[in-house]
């Protein structure tokens, strides 16, 4: 049986560019049997537009704290009590920057902060223009800890220093990352992925440099794919809990 079947997924959409890619992602999630509630950012709403996102998921699409088609005007209260995940796709920049300071001005970010954390997980999807994405990856670690989080962070070879208060799991490849996050989101409320994974390896590493043999000829390599860590972390029971 689908392990999305049934469920009900809160899409929230913030401002950028891949906004776009979120309407396929929506009819994917409609089509694996999911229950699909879009919520717009204002922002979002200037890259794709409400009335698309309705026909995709088949439900109205709320764009407003003050959206007055909830008999209590508590749409933060009750979308967020009644999904079984909360996804933000695309998380923008600025969007992250509110929920590691709790500041709840819109719709969107009101349902993230009024969520039962033991409930009803949320899980980011982080998108931005390259030099805000190449700004230094663990300053949301850090963050996330100085507004009282408890960090566990996974880390390819970098030269970094590790925050103060972070739990930090050192990784050398795609295959221990997806272990080690694996491991790791069990207990996790909140998950964001910030890493550029390889998408393949080689299918076998060899023990000792490959040395040219003067014929001039390529080496054969073969190469299989890596993990989808995202991906993982979707299917997992606590994300589907």
């Amino acid at each position: 049986m689908n392990d999305l079947h049934g469920k009900r997924i809160v899409l929230g959409l913030t401002g950028g560019i891949a906004c776009f890619k979120a309407a396929e992602l929506c009819r994917s999630l409609v089509k694996a049997g999911a229950q699909v509630q879009v919520v717009m950012t204002e922002a979002a709403a200037q890259f794709i537009t409400p009335v698309t996102m309705q026909a995709l998921s088949g439900q109205a699409v709320y764009t407003s704290q003050w959206d007055a088609r909830e008999g209590n005007n508590m749409a933060h209260i009750n979308l967020s009590r009644e999904a079984d995940l909360i996804l933000i796709a695309p998380a923008s920049a600025d969007f992250m920057a509110k929920l590691i300071h709790g500041k709840a001005d819109e719709l969107l970010s009101l349902m993230c902060l009024a969520r039962p954390l033991q409930k009803v997980p949320l899980m980011l999807a982080p998108a931005m223009n390259r030099e805000m994405w190449a700004h230094p990856g663990f300053a949301m670690a850090r963050a996330a800890q100085h507004a009282g989080a408890k960090v566990t962070l996974v880390a390819g070879p970098v030269s970094l220093p590790t925050p103060r208060g972070v739990l930090r799991i050192d990784v050398r490849s795609a295959l221990q990352m997806h272990d080690a996050v694996k491991h790791a989101v069990e207990d996790a409320n909140v998950f964001i992925a910030a890493a550029a994974v390889a998408d393949w390896r080689p299918a076998s590493a060899a023990d000792q440099k490959i040395k040219k043999d003067g014929s001039g000829e390529t080496p054969e390599l073969s190469f299989v794919e890596n993990p989808d860590i995202l991906a993982t972390v979707a299917k997992s029971p606590r994300a589907q809990s």
